[in-house]
């Protein structure tokens, strides 16, 4: 398993952990002190592994990796968690008993408790998982029913290392709903899940803000939705990355904080100019020139999602210039001091002029006149472009 950085400036990519086939579906989490922790599978074992590194992550010496969980095929899919108080949660996915398991330090010790095996061994839920915790303290953990092709939603708030305290849910079975799930949990406690809808090729969005849950297909254009991951920002916007394999693209949504609506733009805007996820409005300074393309706006709110076109060019404004000190009297047979524009406006990608004395030509990049006059001529105007 590889761990990579750019803390330093620069890209440094360093070798964690070879002791055998390891390093799948991995995820990382940052403690309070700065402190990186990563959860991972050990393929060759079939077991859960940890590695953890306070400082100088990108010297291998300074990781500490170690089997935390061996019990029959295990430790696939894992979703590391770290809480307000350091204490690391992994909830993970148990090929041997076919559910969902969670792990912890709390106790300064690790601890493993079987979460949902609905079913038992003929059973098959807790796939690709996702943790978070409010902040009462209650985690919460979304993941794959594949028996009743739907997600579930287990819960626990206290003595979370007993199986006994896990309440375990059904949160949506209709339909074929539920693969690669994404959970996130606002400042108001409200959650906020997002999941593959195999049924409809589509990105499937639920949240509880309103107080019961409420399931929207976000986006139903092509085969969209698998890979889904969702943050909130400082505002508790909800954005959603994920993928499109029709087009193929990387695609990403954005919805306010009660998850009702919001905007969002594909493909992506010429540099400089954004769209406000909330209002709609297009704004910004164009930083760079594009050519006419057309982009697709999307809207979603409860109801559902629309979606309109516009067409958006950034054009250059045009050059202005002149040449200071003029007019110029020279010399014949003599090299003439180089006269050079003082530009203003947008950029002149070339200059041209109209016939000027022998021997002296502008340069057709630059616009700067030069060369020796060879022939006497009257005070003459002269035209640039």
């Amino acid at each position: 398993m590889k761990y990579a950085t750019d803390e330093s400036g620069a890209w440094v990519v360093t070798v964690i952990d070879d002791t055998a086939d390891v390093g799948f579906e991995t995820s990382i989490g940052i403690d309070s002190s700065d402190k990186i922790h990563i959860s991972y599978r050990d393929e060759t074992t079939e077991s859960l592994k940890y590695a953890s590194c306070v400082s100088t992550c990108s010297t291998a010496s300074s990781w500490t990796p170690s089997t935390i969980y061996t019990t029959g095929d295990t430790g696939k899919q894992t979703e590391l968690m770290i809480d307000s108080s350091d204490n690391i949660h992994i909830a993970f996915y148990d090929r041997g008993i076919e559910g969902l398991m969670y792990g912890t330090d709390q106790s300064g010790a690790w601890v493993f408790t079987v979460v949902d095996n609905t079913g038992g061994y003929s059973g098959t839920t807790g796939g690709q998982p996702s943790i978070a915790m409010d902040s009462t303290g209650m985690i919460h953990i979304v993941h794959r029913d594949v028996d009743n092709l739907g997600i579930r939603h287990s819960t626990c708030s206290t003595t979370c290392s007993s199986s006994s305290s896990w309440s375990n849910l059904a949160l949506e079975s209709t339909g074929n709903v539920g693969q690669q799930s994404s959970l996130v949990i606002d400042s108001q406690d409200h959650l906020h899940v997002t999941y593959y809808d195999n049924g409809n090729s589509a990105l499937r969005y639920a949240t509880n803000t309103s107080g019961s849950w409420v399931f929207t297909n976000l986006d139903t254009e092509g085969s969209v939705g698998l890979w889904s991951s969702i943050a909130l920002d400082t505002d508790d916007n909800i954005h959603i990355l994920y993928s499109d394999f029709t087009t193929p693209a990387l695609k990403i949504i954005t919805l306010s904080d009660d998850g009702m609506f919001g905007y969002s733009i594909s493909p992506d805007l010429p540099s400089g100019v954004s769209i406000d996820a909330v209002t709609g409005e297009i704004l910004g300074t164009a930083t760079v020139l594009s050519p006419a393309t057309v982009y697709t706006i999307t809207a979603i709110n409860s109801g559902g999602t629309t979606t309109t076109t516009i067409t958006l060019a950034v054009n250059d404004e045009p050059p202005s210039f002149t040449y200071p000190s003029s007019p110029y009297t020279f010399t014949k047979d003599q090299t003439i001091t180089t006269i050079y524009p003082t530009e203003s406006g947008g950029l002149a990608t070339s200059w041209e002029a109209s016939d000027l004395p022998a021997g002296l030509a502008i340069n057709p990049t630059d616009g700067y006149i030069w060369g020796i006059a060879t022939s006497v001529t009257p005070t003459t105007t002269y035209t640039v472009w």
